[in-house]
């Protein structure tokens, strides 16, 4: 019954606080007891409030303290009742009630010790009835006054929470770092503060701050729920960014470890969804076991009462059946579709992955039957496009070139589409290799120089051109593709371009080509094969120009010899970067260097090119000719003799005998020349004991003998070397001389034995 209807002896009201405060004498007291000119009786009425309070007798504390605010309109202690009247409706869950008893408190009693509390809580009320606004307002109105509150960092968590709710991120962030940094919250409080932290970081795009505070809170007492969420975000960020690994690896951790009903059933289907994602990826493919298990989960979802992307779930699951082979329970999911959305029967999609089982399996013929099924009901001409864009492509693969040119012909090109140059790649090959070379060229023309189809028609397009004496439209083709960047080999395009102004005469402009080639990139200048290339290229440019008259000449060309220069150089630089081991090929060069600087005159280059060929040089012939010649060269050159004489004493015995010879008789000379008679004797006498006698070299030898005895006044043995050349019979100028010379010995010689004789 209700306290007030209890009758007590004497003055009953009295009586009960005597006995309620003697049983809660020991019970705290929550306000202050301090005391201004008031009565005893007044201090006990208070006390007693407090006491039914503390009893939870909330209904009897709230009819005592109407009767106190009524009993004592100007009691010391009218704050403290109205608090706990306030305090009573919150407990009961009057909010309202609560807030305007607050709001009093707040307006009347400004001096109060509990204005702190009523403007905190009175905070607390205005955002529990979702008066946001209010609440923000009597919180932050709380921090100014009460910087250093004991409720501070409590209000800083509400604030937080409030903006986090508004999403209002970077409000949200000051407050809730204060809160976890400083508060004195409840654990289950604390935990909420840095989940909240953390997504505001995280909705702020602060990952890795995100993540320092997401990692542990996986670990923590928090909420399943809100581990959960932080999970499958964590999948959900993996997935969009098609790290399809790490997204299932994240829904499999959130069912095993925190498997909450509002995210267990969407990673079921988000597993699945990002196998078949994965599995269109080039690399890594999926195993059967993995597309086993999507179809498996892709199951669980369609028995849900509201399946997640039903659609979505039918076709991918039924691309896995199809993959592992289960034709028919795939096509029951693809005759699904059709049946219960009206869309799917003209769905492109369906018909393409339909149609594509079979191109997987080379079906050509059933694939395009099926896109012919579908091109029927279809309205619009951008559909139709796509259709016959695969129906061309397997009319090429079957090489059925009137099927598809018929095809092409029904295509509508004047409709947007992806790529209508696949049309035009598959048609025009057609018609090149039925030789209808106007045709083909006219749709080669269609392809858009930047289409990745361009390069593929590149080699047809060229042929096309000079099939129908389209030199100069050509040319025009390869300086429009020669810059772009999807045609890697730019020097071909510029050699063939080359090619094309040569046979058209055009030698300044061919050259010019080749030049600027050069200059493409720091790969050409380095390039030894393509340098080689274009210094044979300008050779062809001068022999041509050596094949034409003056008058055929363009003004703007300069002598053969300016060309030949050029030449020279790209020979240079070719050589210059070719690798060690193109033995053959560094050779080659030299042998054309070396003809050119000898044609030149330029000794003082040749030097070292003749050393250089000589220890590269695996011919021992060619090695012999090439230590012959730079031996002549340093002689040329006034070098040293000793190692001229090195040289050609390395070639005794080792070079064939034309180049022995010559050697042997060089190597004399120089002796001569240093007037070392008997070294250039010994050698002319080693070189008159080989077969020299049917060869010139036995006169040049037996001449050179008899000049040097008959130097020596050695008339007897000059006599014989003359004699054997005169005796050769092989007639010449030398012979005639050394006739003409025997004679004049002779006679000497009978002259001086006359005067012997006569003394």
């Amino acid at each position: 019954m209700p306290f007030r209807k209890i009758r007590f002896p004497g003055s009953s009201l009295k009586f009960l606080a005597a006995v309620l405060i003697g049983l809660l004498l020991s019970a705290p007291v929550s306000f202050s007891n301090e005391i201004k000119e008031t009565t005893s009786v007044e201090v006990e009425d208070r006390d007693l409030i407090h006491h039914l309070l503390k009893d939870e007798y909330y209904i009897f504390a709230q009819e005592e303290a109407v009767e106190y605010l009524n009993r004592y309109p100007n009691g010391i202690f009218r704050a403290e009742i109205i608090f706990v009247q306030a305090k009573i409706d919150v407990i009961q869950k009057s909010y309202a009630a609560a807030l305007k008893k607050y709001d009093h408190l707040l307006k009347r009693f400004s001096d109060s010790e509990l204005f702190e509390d009523s403007l905190y809580l009175s905070g607390i009320l205005h955002l529990k009835l979702k008066q946001n606004n209010k609440g923000q307002d009597k919180l932050q109105r709380l921090i100014k006054k009460y910087p250093r509150s004991r409720f501070l960092f409590r209000t800083y968590f509400h604030l937080g929470e409030l903006a986090f709710k508004q999403k209002n991120w970077k409000t949200a962030e000051v407050y809730l770092k204060r809160t976890v940094k400083n508060g004195d919250l409840k654990p289950g409080q604390q935990l909420e503060a840095k989940n909240n932290l953390a997504w505001t970081y995280y909705f702020q795009k602060k990952y890795d701050l995100a993540n320092e505070l997401f990692q542990p809170l996986l670990e923590s007492d928090l909420a399943t729920g809100h581990k959960a969420k932080i999970c499958f975000q964590y999948a959900s960020d993996a997935q969009k960014i098609g790290d399809y690994l790490a997204a299932i690896k994240w829904h499999e951790q959130l069912m095993d470890r925190w498997p909450h009903p509002e995210f267990i059933n969407k990673s079921r289907f988000w597993i699945a969804e990002s196998l078949f994602l994965l599995n269109q990826t080039p690399d890594p493919k999926i195993s059967a076991a993995d597309k086993q298990k999507a179809i498996l989960l892709f199951g669980q979802n369609l028995n849900l009462k509201k399946p997640i992307e039903l659609e979505n779930t039918h076709y991918h699951r039924g691309w896995f059946l199809l993959e592992l082979g289960k034709s028919s329970r795939a096509e029951a999911d693809f005759k699904w579709l059709q049946k219960n959305n009206a869309k799917y029967g003209k769905d492109i999609d369906l018909t393409l992955i339909r149609a594509h089982y079979f191109e997987s399996l080379k079906k050509w013929t059933e694939a395009n039957q099926i896109y012919a099924q579908s091109l029927k009901l279809q309205e619009h001409s951008e559909s139709r496009n796509q259709l016959l864009n695969r129906i061309i492509k397997n009319n090429y693969r079957q090489k059925r070139c009137k099927k598809l040119i018929n095809n092409y012909k029904a295509v509508d090109f004047s409709v947007e589409m992806t790529d209508p140059d696949e049309m035009h790649y598959y048609a025009a090959t057609c018609l090149y290799n039925a030789k209808e070379w106007v045709k083909a060229g006219h749709v080669y023309s269609k392809i858009d120089p930047l289409s990745r189809f361009a390069p593929l028609s590149f080699e047809f397009y060229l042929a096309v051109f000079r099939k129908t004496g389209q030199l100069e439209n050509a040319i025009a083709y390869l300086i429009q593709v020669q810059d772009l960047p999807h045609f890697k080999d730019k020097k071909r395009i510029f050699l063939i371009k080359t090619n094309l102004y040569l046979e058209l005469k055009q030698w300044h402009k061919a050259l010019s080509n080749m030049k600027a080639v050069v200059n493409l990139s720091p790969e050409t200048k380095k390039d030894p094969w393509f340098l080689l290339n274009v210094a044979k290229t300008i050779d062809q440019i001068t022999i041509a120009m050596k094949n034409i008259t003056w008058r055929e000449q363009r003004p703007e060309l300069r002598p053969a010899e300016y060309y030949q220069q050029q030449a020279l150089i790209y020979y240079q630089k070719s050589y210059k970067v070719m690798p060690e081991k193109e033995t053959a090929t560094r050779l080659s060069i030299l042998e054309i260097l070396l003809e050119r600087y000898e044609h030149q005159k330029k000794l003082k280059k040749l030097i070292p090119l003749y050393r250089t060929a000589i220890n590269i040089s695996t011919d021992e012939h060619q090695k012999n000719r090439y230590i012959y010649r730079l031996a002549n060269i340093l002689i040329e050159t006034g070098e040293k003799k000793d190692p001229i004489i090195s040289l050609l004493t390395s070639l005794h015995g080792k070079a064939n005998r034309e180049i022995n010879y010559k050697a042997s008789a060089l190597m004399a000379e120089l002796y001569i020349a240093e007037k070392n008679y008997k070294e250039a004797i010994e050698t002319l006498i080693d070189l008159g004991q080989q077969p020299i006698d049917k060869t010139p070299w036995y006169i040049k030898v037996h001449f050179r003998l008899g000049e040097l005895y008959q130097s020596q006044e050695k008339w007897l043995t000059s006599i014989r070397h003359y004699s054997k050349v005169v005796n050769s019979k092989q007639k010449g100028s030398q012979e005639k001389e050394a006739r003409s010379r025997l004679f004049k010995i002779k006679k000497f010689v009978k002259q001086q034995q006359s005067q012997r004789k006569s003394k």
